[in-house]
């Protein structure tokens, strides 16, 4: 399902695999996926749900700080039951990373 034109990004995107959580309440949408590459603000993350172009979610890192709201920019078909999202972050964030191990 690709969605047409997208504009240019203005950052860089960082390749790193990490563990998230999306859920949307406008069409009960919940998962737990990976990742592709991320930056401050937003990610290329793979689904197995058709995600709407402006469809409003929640994200978390399973392992890291990040816990935000943003937006679907695109959803690229790559097969059957397997989708590329582009997120768009409502707020800029560095909180991708994993949490800092506390000291003893």
């Amino acid at each position: 399902m690709a969605t047409g034109h997208r504009p240019e990004r203005v950052e860089m995107r960082t390749p790193k695999r990490i563990l998230v959580e999306l859920s949307s309440f406008e069409n009960f949408v919940y998962e737990v996926t990976y990742t592709v590459n991320v930056s401050r603000g937003g990610a290329r993350i793979l689904s197995k749900a058709v995600w709407n172009p402006n469809q409003r979610l929640s994200v978390r890192s399973i392992e890291g700080k990040l816990n935000a709201r943003g937006r679907i920019a695109y959803c690229d078909s790559l097969g059957p039951g397997s989708y590329a999202i582009g997120l768009e972050l409502d707020q800029p964030s560095k909180e991708w990373g994993p949490r800092p191990k506390e000291a003893p």
